[in-house]
């Protein structure tokens, strides 16, 4: 027989974007625990809203446990048949050697496919206290980074918990849940349908929410239906909405559980306004869509998500709208107060905002990235008087209204301020750019001078806080020092630009001054740098023990590093890979046993095979060869003649004794090889390798 198994727990309102990922999290754990008590299941479904998470388990085989499955061959079937043993003693036998009380009627074994295994029947009582203890370790395993505690109990989970419904079929799982007793009550919409509907079979979940309480559980049914909307209302008013992809609509499904779509307008007035502080507006503070033209321009519409129906649309339109144009209002104001001043006036006082007790004010910390901006386009042969001005303006719309309002307009609002008092479009559009990458994935700044910008700002602040010795620690990342490192490698590799990164740093930490040992806070960093790059490249898909090996060289040119990496990790699937791993490490190891080695200078006169001979010859035409071909880059070319050097080495190897009595022609043979082990790891080690 088979049977529908559902939980719903029910909460306060959940973090809208993280609801999905949580209700993942619930449903996979529910699924790891049913397999942990041996419980044969089927397809799970999973339903969530801003206040519920819920689990169906479709097509539940009979309640039972399976334990002890053993594997009877058939070379010991047969030992067993031809011993003449009855049934009875075989089974018996193994019962002992598993444990398995045989003799207890309630236990079932039998012999299938040549195996033996056994089941035990549950009572009801079993089966509800090993629900219920599935229930409780699925939610205490259910991910978040911040727990609440309520009640009396010591119970944790993301938010408070208010009703826990556990049905099997059509009977109610009696337990209790995080100190809440287990009923067949569901609670409705919070201002629609009946307040409490009674859950009669886990099957009717969750068409009679849908029907009695006007609210739709299933995530992707609401997704859906937002999208649908959003689509229908632009196709009226002739515009375009971007919802492939888009955070607002995850956003907006989490939080409602009755959507329906509708449109806004606001006064084309408005339309002067940056386009930034629009999308900040509307987007960000309101949670409705933008809507634009074909051209990507902004249009005075707005689309919103409201979680209730209503008989009466165009007040609730209406009141969207005034809320809309109040905001819009006010930053119409303060952007008009701003365009007072020039930004540049901005400028000494940052003087009266710390960056740091530590470190100092913005206005010291314009003036370092005023200094490493100038000394990084010397080394780019970039524009230094556009980089020193991209730099000393970086700051200062930090200090305007429309920021101080706004925040998350900074950068774009520097931008068009600078624009505005007639600098150049480079310097304008640095003051936005120099913020990318802001997360992960994020784009990158597009002109040299913005991302000269960038990587000043961001290495002085690691070299800043590091020099504080307020490292990033675990979890810990106050001054998102690894956003920031990341930031400067990505930008680097990516816009395939070609600075010394052990110069960049300790240009950046001598501009601090300090007391601390200079050459040991520059080698701090550039361990840190190191570590976030092998994160970078792990992430892509790149073998670690690779990058680390070719770290050890140097951290001079990420350009040529990826270049090098790139050849190398596809060498390593090679089985050429394999022959100079096992020969490099073979060399090694005959020649780290001799001290008496000193030197790669092996003498010609004391060769006396044909072997050692070519040896000798190919060895010092690769010396030159490999050295220009280093030099080039050439790293394929070099690996294609590592190979070719192989063969020679083995072939000397085959006929020449090295060990010999005699300590001239003993050191000569080994200097050969310290020869070749030396062009053998001109790239890398790869005996170091995996």
């Amino acid at each position: 027989m088979k049977h529908t198994f559902f939980v719903e727990i029910g909460t306060e309102e959940l973090p809208s974007r993280r609801l999905q990922e949580l209700a993942k999290f619930f449903a996979n754990n529910i699924h790891i625990e049913l397999n942990h008590a041996n419980i044969v299941h089927q397809e799970i479904k999973w339903f969530a809203t801003s206040r519920r998470l819920a689990v169906k388990v479709v097509m539940l085989i009979d309640i039972h446990i399976y334990g002890f499955f053993e594997n009877i061959s058939s070379g010991i079937m047969q030992v067993f048949v031809d011993n003449g043993s009855p049934w009875s003693v075989i089974i018996n036998n193994w019962a002992v050697t598993y444990n398995v009380k045989v003799k207890c009627s309630k236990y079932i074994v039998y012999s299938k496919n040549k195996w033996f295994m056994y089941r035990e029947l549950m009572q009801d009582d079993t089966v509800h206290h090993l629900l219920c203890k599935v229930i409780n370790n699925a939610l205490k395993k259910t991910s978040n980074r911040i727990f609440m505690r309520w009640g009396k109990g010591d119970f944790k989970f993301i938010r408070p918990i208010h009703t826990v419904t556990v049905l099997l079929n059509d009977h109610v799982v009696s337990g209790n849940i995080f100190g809440i007793n287990i009923n067949r009550i569901i609670c409705s919409h919070r201002f629609m349908g009946k307040s409490d509907i009674i859950l009669s079979h886990a099957d009717d979940y969750p068409s009679i929410l849908m029907q009695q309480g006007f609210v739709i559980s299933n995530y992707n049914q609401r997704k859906k239906i937002i999208q649908t909307g959003i689509k229908e209302v632009v196709k009226k008013i002739g515009g375009v909405v971007k919802i492939e992809d888009s955070f607002l609509v995850e956003e907006l499904t989490s939080l409602v559980e009755w959507p329906i779509v509708l449109v806004g307008s606001f006064k084309p007035k408005f339309l002067k306004l940056p386009k930034e502080v629009l999308i900040d507006v509307i987007e960000y503070n309101q949670k409705h869509f933008v809507v634009t033209n074909e051209n990507k321009e902004l249009l005075p519409y707005f689309i919103f998500v409201i979680n209730v129906k209503s008989t009466n649309r165009e007040a609730i339109i209406n009141g969207h709208e005034t809320v809309i144009y109040s905001k819009l209002t006010d930053a119409s104001y303060f952007f008009n107060i701003d365009s007072i001043v020039r930004l540049e006036s901005y400028l000494p006082h940052l003087n009266n905002i710390l960056f740091h007790r530590k470190i100092g004010t913005l206005l010291d910390k314009t003036k370092r990235i005023e200094k490493l901006s100038a000394w990084i386009a010397i080394q780019l042969n970039a524009d230094v008087s556009q980089a020193v001005r991209a730099a000393k303006l970086a700051k200062c719309d930090l200090l305007s209204n429309m920021v101080i309002e706004f925040p998350r307009t900074q950068g774009a609002i520097g931008m068009h301020y600078a624009r505005r008092d007639g600098e150049s479009e480079v310097v304008s559009l640095a003051q936005k750019e120099y913020y990318y990458p802001r997360f992960s994935g994020d784009i990158l700044p597009n002109t040299q001078i913005s991302c000269i910008l960038a990587i000043a700002d961001r290495i002085d602040t690691i070299s800043g806080i590091f020099s504080i010795k307020e490292y990033p620690k675990g979890n810990g990342d106050p001054f998102a020092l690894r956003r920031a490192a990341i930031g400067i490698l990505r930008i680097i590799i990516e816009k395939r630009i070609f600075l010394n990164l052990s110069f960049l740093v300790k240009q950046s930490v001598d501009l601090y001054n300090n007391n601390l040992s200079n050459k040991y806070l520059v080698d701090k960093i550039i361990d840190f740098l190191q570590g976030r790059l092998c994160i970078y490249y792990q992430n892509r898909g790149y073998r670690n023990d690779v990058i680390r090996v070719i770290l050890k060289n140097s951290l001079v040119n990420l350009i040529d590093f990826e270049k090098r990496l790139n050849v190398l990790h596809n060498f390593c699937r090679t089985e050429g890979f394999f022959l100079l791993k096992v020969l490099t490490k073979r060399v090694f190891n005959i020649i780290i046993k001799d001290d008496m080695i000193s030197n790669d200078r092996p003498q010609v006169f004391l060769l006396r095979n044909i072997e050692e001979f070519n040896l000798f010859v190919k060895l010092f035409e690769l010396d030159i060869l490999l050295s220009d071909m280093l030099k080039k880059h050439c790293y394929l070319e070099i690996l294609i003649e590592l190979l070719k050097l192989s063969k020679l080495i083995n072939v000397f190897f085959d006929h020449v004794m090295i060990m010999v009595q005699n300590d001239e022609l003993r050191i000569n043979r080994l200097s050969l090889l310290s020869k070749a082990y030396r062009l053998l790891t001109i790239l890398i080690d790869f005996s170091l390798l995996k």
